[in-house]
């Protein structure tokens, strides 16, 4: 068994060549997880993202129609604050402009 011989080497004062197996042994650890890593969880993980795009591309709306628009304004179905954060924040910019324009034309 590797480790057995690691402490053996440890016992017997040489440091440098229970280093080298230590490094080797902990290096094919790390190969086997990343290769159970690649070969189980990363193929789940990809049909995971993928079905979740799904869903995200599914969930588009449309816009509506012109002169038939409803309280959501960011069509996300369903009419919350922030379709009211939407609204007030278009009034606040429409008024500025609004509030520029006039100041130009008095000039």
């Amino acid at each position: 068994m590797p480790t057995n011989n690691i402490i053996q080497h440890l016992v017997d004062g040489n440091l440098s060549v229970a280093k080298t197996e230590t490094e080797a042994l902990l290096y094919s650890k790390l190969h086997d997880v990343l290769d159970l890593v690649t070969k189980e969880v990363a193929p789940e993980t990809y049909k995971e993202a993928v079905g979740m795009f799904g869903l995200v591309e599914k969930k588009k709306t449309k816009l509506d129609a012109v002169g038939s628009e409803d309280g959501d304004i960011d069509n996300d179905d369903d009419s919350d604050e922030s379709d009211d954060y939407l609204k007030n924040r278009r009034n606040v910019v429409g008024f500025a402009i609004r509030k520029r324009k006039g100041q130009k034309e008095e000039k």
